[in-house]
């Protein structure tokens, strides 16, 4: 549910991004005077000279084992220390060490990251593209012959002050605005537009390390208001290491068991949203009914059962959903979870007050059991009758049907699937919406999907408000082989919120995934849509 996110029904936040995400500009800084100091278009060369220039970017060709900044860093609002190893050709890993880790690396070829909770995962769509572009801008990376954007000048964003260029990823999807201080043609901001905002890194307090110049203080701030700090405060060439720092890592948290006594098959509830309600037990303590939900970035508590089990808080975060505010909240952490056969030690809890799902739902709900779970063990889900099976992944067989790949970006399940007009791209599956297809708004303006369609106005609601949408029905829909004739669709009109990214086309609700036992093989990025028997007659 959710839509890039932490998530409640219909679809719910994203928790963040950590120091992955950029930025777009989103009010002009005005045209007087730049025509006479602006360089057209075609002196793009120009300008990259001086920046260049500027940075000693022809000192990087003398260190061809990268370099190494090591300082402090303010994350999820606590502090630790942090690292970012780097080379010209790209290459970058870098760590932040607090009360909530992170490390997000690209080795030439891959991205990845371990998270919070330890767990390691490959960078897909805008999760590898944020990280890519915010470390090859600082890096100065973007300078290079071969660079991985292309770039342009945006000529009335530009004056005497400040040259304001486009930055667009090659082959990705990524476009961001980078503003250059004319007085130094040092990089000063990076903004990007995203769903819930303006991103922006803001990159300051410029020092010299043997001839070149590299941003001492960066800061981060996300569209929901969240802020991300990295203050260096050494730097050194990379030290030699027998293997490459770069490389992904792939070993997972000791963090979790199966009780091979407890059958796999867990107690389900199914309420008069359609949505699958499951009973945990943290710390040993029964709080009440949790939603089961693909759509959810993280595992979620409300504050309510949070205090009921004496579960710490620290930290904070500002979740974003559909709508357009955002909501300042934190994390909880606990001693054990259980659900079914499945254990997890030390989880991790974002802290969100759910009491407006109670009218919906019909039953109060204490959290929401979502990607944490699911990166930990192989999940049978049947979409009709609700049953839910968990399984422990490094023993499971598929009994019936063909394994697919499974992309995660934001810790949201993706597929590729194919409409009318033989479009295709990713669509995020998520349990928690219970509807049939919602397409993205800038997916309804890219592929013009209002354009003599009958429709009626609707809303999509969720964490942060509602967002205004139309609905209607689409010609087909293809997943997983099988093909949906005329169905229900919702048309995403937002600018702002859940609903309004680039990198997915949509989301597959649990309406239309009825027909399928689907299982979820997370660890192993895999995915299989098993037809039930009364699906095909």
């Amino acid at each position: 549910m959710s839509q890039t996110e932490i998530a409640t029904v219909g679809h719910i936040a994203r928790y963040r991004t950590t120091v992955l995400a950029f930025a777009a500009v989103l009010a002009s800084l005005g045209m007087a005077g730049w025509a006479l100091a602006t360089p057209p278009d075609s002196d793009v060369d120009t300008i990259i000279a001086e920046v260049r220039d500027a940075v000693g970017y022809e000192r990087f060709a003398h260190h061809p084992g990268g370099f190494l900044l090591e300082g402090v860093a303010e994350h999820l609002g606590d502090s630790g220390e942090a690292r970012l190893m780097f080379t010209q050709a790209g290459q970058f890993v870098k760590t932040v060490s607090a009360r909530l880790s992170e490390t997000v690396g690209f080795d030439g070829t891959s991205g990845w990251m371990i998270d919070w909770m330890g767990m390691p995962r490959t960078l897909e769509m805008r999760d590898l593209e944020t990280a890519q572009a915010s470390v090859w801008v600082w890096t100065a990376r973007w300078l290079a012959d071969d660079s991985p954007f292309t770039v342009s000048v945006i000529t009335e964003e530009t004056d005497d002050a400040q040259v304001t260029l486009w930055l667009r990823l090659k082959g990705g999807v990524f476009k961001g605005k980078l503003a250059l201080d004319r007085s130094t043609w040092l990089p000063q901001s990076l903004r990007r537009r995203s769903p819930s905002g303006v991103d922006t890194w803001t990159f300051s307090k410029y020092r010299e390390f043997d001839g070149i110049r590299l941003a001492h203080c960066v800061s981060y701030t996300c569209g929901s208001g969240d802020t991300e700090r990295f203050d260096v405060r050494s730097v050194s060439a990379a030290p030699d290491a027998a293997c490459s720092p770069y490389e992904p890592v792939t070993a997972r948290p000791v963090d979790t068991s199966f009780n091979p006594d407890v059958p796999p098959e867990i107690e389900v509830k199914r309420v008069r949203s359609g949505h699958l309600l499951v009973h945990p037990h943290i710390d040993d303590q029964d709080l009440g009914w949790f939603i089961f939900d693909t759509g959810a970035g993280a595992l979620v508590i409300t504050p309510a059962a949070a205090d009921a089990a004496g579960m710490q808080r620290f930290g904070e975060i500002r979740a974003s959903g559909v709508g357009s505010g955002t909501m300042q909240t934190g994390f909880r952490s606990a001693g054990s979870f259980q659900l079914g056969p499945m254990s997890i030690s030390d989880p991790v809890f974002v802290e969100l007050d759910l009491s407006f799902l109670a009218p919906i739902l019909g039953v109060p709900v204490a959290g929401i059991c979502g990607y944490d779970l699911l990166a930990r063990c192989v999940v049978e889900l049947d979409a009709s009758d609700g049953c839910i099976r968990l399984f422990d992944w490094a023993d499971y067989r598929l009994q019936e049907g063909d394994w697919t790949e499974l992309h995660i970006d934001g810790q949201l399940p993706h597929v590729r699937a194919r409409l009318e007009g033989d479009h295709a791209g990713m669509f995020m599956l998520d349990t928690g919406y219970p509807g049939t297809l919602a397409f993205n708004s800038p997916a309804v303006r890219r592929l013009d999907l209002l354009q003599g369609r009958r429709t009626r106005v609707a809303m999509i609601g969720g964490a942060g408000g509602v967002q205004l949408a139309r609905s209607g029905t689409i010609e087909w829909f293809e997943l997983a082989g099988r093909r949906f004739e005329h169905p229900e669709a919702t048309f995403s009109l937002a600018k702002r919120g859940g609903t309004s990214g680039v990198y997915r086309l949509g989301t597959i609700g649990a309406e239309l995934l009825k027909p399928f036992t689907i299982v979820f093989n997370y660890p192993q990025k895999r995915i299989a849509f098993v037809e039930r028997a009364a699906a095909q007659e």
